[in-house]
């Protein structure tokens, strides 16, 4: 039976698309209300959404929020405007949008997983060095660092 209780795995997930989709449709609104100022760098706004889809969603919210950021770019900001009829210039520049973001969605979402295990060397150390040092750690280092 499927439990939507907010520590279950399927919420989370629904939750983090769901960001994944706002992020996109916040950025696509303030993208269309500053159009006019923002014309030849259309896509400036769209990377925000794909980074906070990955950083605090994970992958799978920010690869939504990439193919997402570029149907909406290319439907609405891309000449012929509300068409999907787009030239090879403006495809080119799409798609290097997509690897940009994607790349930028890999980093961040693989960013918690790789500073986990640092993070536990890290305080290893420190209980080491507090075992068998414990005053000096408590002057020096618990001040600086702790």
């Amino acid at each position: 039976m499927l439990s939507l209780t907010p520590s279950s795995g399927t919420t989370r997930r629904l939750v983090g698309y769901g960001i994944a989709v706002l992020a996109v449709a916040i950025a696509g609104l303030v993208t269309w209300a500053i159009y006019p100022w923002l014309s030849p760098s259309i896509s400036l706004l769209f990377f925000p959404a794909v980074l906070v889809s990955a950083m605090f969603c994970g992958y799978g919210p920010a690869m939504l929020s990439t193919l997402l950021s570029t149907l909406v770019l290319a439907f609405m900001f891309v000449p012929p405007r509300y068409s999907l009829n787009i030239g090879i210039d403006d495809l080119l520049r799409l798609g290097a949008f997509t690897v940009v973001a994607l790349a930028m969605a890999w980093i961040s979402a693989a960013r918690p997983h790789l500073v986990a295990p640092l993070h536990s060397r890290t305080s290893g150390v420190v209980g080491c060095v507090q075992t068998r040092y414990p005053r000096q750690v408590d002057r020096r280092f618990r001040k600086k660092w702790i």
